[in-house]
């Protein structure tokens, strides 16, 4: 019997620069998160962190620079990447968890 592991993706943000809503938040940012290593994005509200988790997730395209996860660019959405919303996309009474196998449920997964 074969028995699959997953060990992680790698993502690779090379001279990534982002906007909200017209104003640049983020500039120049290069980094590389290696499979299965952990990395926190901290920092005061309006920094750039969420800002950043959409463009790993493919909700937003960097105005320069590349996202790229396992080395492909990050184009659009995938199930391999996803970010659970602090608030406004979640029902509260929920759990995270909960929240998530609502959404697969919904899709027919």
């Amino acid at each position: 019997m074969t028995t699959a592991v997953f060990a992680g993706m790698s993502l690779r943000l090379d001279g990534v620069s982002l906007s909200y809503t017209g104003a640049p938040v983020i500039s120049g940012l290069t980094l590389d998160v290696r499979p299965g290593e952990i990395l926190v994005l901290t920092g005061p509200s309006g920094c750039g962190k969420s800002t950043v988790l959409r463009a790993i997730a493919g909700l937003l395209a960097p105005e320069a620079g590349r996202v790229l996860a396992d080395g492909e660019p990050v184009t659009t959405t995938s199930r391999d990447r996803a970010v659970v919303f602090q608030d406004n996309a979640l029902l509260p009474w929920r759990t995270v968890r909960s929240n998530i196998e609502l959404a697969l449920k919904l899709r027919g997964e």
